[in-house]
């Protein structure tokens, strides 16, 4: 999965280290123990993103090691691959609003729900998307991309029929079907964004993900790491 910093407002943050140990043998980032805060977030965070990417250009064995001003907290996300931190959003950016700088993402409002109770659930005060829940990491299973999406409702009461979701490289109908799974990276509530995770192995190996990020009436698609066998 690729290296994402995300740069959220109006979020509570919850996993918190003084110095970031970043090290591309150990699944590119560690978080130490004590506090983390820095002066200016932003400023950190793309500070941190560049660390990152360094450690993924040199490869495994190579490590940086970032020291933080005491300012701000910065949680990391394991899930998700990402790091977070929050800001007053007054005046800074219109509410409900997503702005991508590169591999920083600024989020202002935390309305979305993600549930992997049965089937797999994303939600804000607009949308209702529900996608079906397929395999694991440690047990794949037959996979249809055709049939993933379920079910999207606009709210309060429209109803999107999905007739077929499928999912197709190089205008290829051989990436629709294979074995994978599919996950929901992280659950809970009052929450940034939630993203559905699709895994395929098949003729064409790939990572597909929806994401809907708060306030939003849409949900974001991305195709990574694809590869034809």
């Amino acid at each position: 999965m690729s290296t994402l910093v995300s740069f959220a407002a109006v979020v509570v943050i919850f996993i918190i280290g003084a110095a970031l140990v970043l090290n591309a043998a150990d699944g590119i980032v560690s978080a130490g123990t004590s506090a983390a805060r820095a002066s200016d977030a932003e400023s950190t965070m793309k500070t941190l993103d560049g660390a990152i990417r360094q450690v993924i250009s040199e490869g495994a064995g190579a490590k940086r090691q970032v020291t933080i001003k005491p300012q701000s907290i910065i949680d990391l996300i394991p899930e998700e691959d990402s790091l977070a931190t929050e800001v007053l959003s007054k005046g800074l950016m219109d509410y409900y609003s997503v702005i991508t700088e590169g591999n920083l993402k600024k989020i202002s409002g935390s309305d979305v729900k993600c549930s992997d109770s049965g089937d797999l659930v994303m939600e804000n005060g607009l949308v209702k998307a529900t996608f079906g829940k397929i395999g694991s990491p440690a047990s794949q299973a037959a996979l249809n991309t055709s049939r993933i999406v379920k079910a999207v409702l606009i709210k309060p009461d429209t109803d999107i029929i999905i007739a077929d979701s499928a999912i197709e490289m190089d205008a290829s109908a051989a990436s629709v079907n294979g074995t994978g799974y599919t996950e929901i990276l992280r659950t809970g509530t009052n929450l940034p964004s939630c993203s559905v995770h699709v895994y395929m192995n098949g003729t064409y190996e790939y990572d597909a993900y929806y994401t809907l990020h708060s306030g939003s009436d849409f949900i974001v698609f991305q195709a990574r790491n694809v590869k034809k066998k």
